[in-house]
């Protein structure tokens, strides 16, 4: 499970900072299995136009999502919704989906 800091949102003009992520188990632990793995992430507001980013794995079942936009990219207020996935062989598997707002300043 992908877990965000609490009460994440971003404004409309805003170049988000980066975004540090934890990937836990099922009981809230963070799962390390991820170390050393590659990730990938893919961005969109409300399902539309992708967003770039870059997804760093930091090694130690935490990760970053930057984001490769300038503030035009968030012209809009809705629904950020990131997938993220491992794509080391062997490994190569869905780690979630997290959604956050974008708001009107």
């Amino acid at each position: 499970m992908v877990i965000l800091p609490d009460g994440l949102f971003y404004y409309v003009g805003e170049k988000p900072p980066p975004l540090p992520c934890r990937y836990e188990d099922a009981d809230g632990n963070l799962d390390t299995s991820i170390a050393g793995a590659t990730l990938t992430a893919k961005a969109k507001i409300d399902n539309e136009s992708e967003t770039s980013v870059t997804c760093t794995n930091n090694g130690d079942g935490t990760f970053t999502i930057d984001w490769n936009t300038t503030t035009s990219d968030f012209t809009k207020k809705g629904s950020m919704r990131v997938r993220v996935n491992v794509v080391d062989s062997p490994l190569d598997y869905y780690m979630g989906t997290f959604s956050f707002p974008v708001k009107e300043a």
